[in-house]
């Protein structure tokens, strides 16, 4: 009896250990994972801003030197006193 006993206390043991450690490498791994996503989800915002930050500024930069080519700015003042439109106006 003493053996059946000895037994129940081990296997007693042995799963009361067994499970906490189980469920602490399940919470770490979780909170790994969190971690892990979130760090990534932050990289690719900054990286996908700056992205489309250097893209703007190529577009507004070309669009701004096409204005400064394209423009007659006599004709412009011209149209801003009169109020008509002149066909550079309407091209522009």
């Amino acid at each position: 009896m003493k053996e059946d006993t000895s037994n129940r206390t081990a296997s007693f043991t042995n799963k009361t250990v067994k499970k906490p450690i189980q469920r602490s490498f399940v919470i770490r791994s979780i909170i790994i994972f969190i971690i892990l996503g979130v760090s990534l989800a932050v990289f690719a915002y900054i990286a996908l801003s700056k992205t489309l930050y250097d893209n703007y500024n190529t577009r507004i930069n070309n669009l701004i030197g096409y204005v400064e080519a394209n423009i007659d700015a006599d004709d412009l003042e011209n149209c801003l006193k009169t109020g008509e439109h002149s066909e550079k106006y309407d091209e522009l």
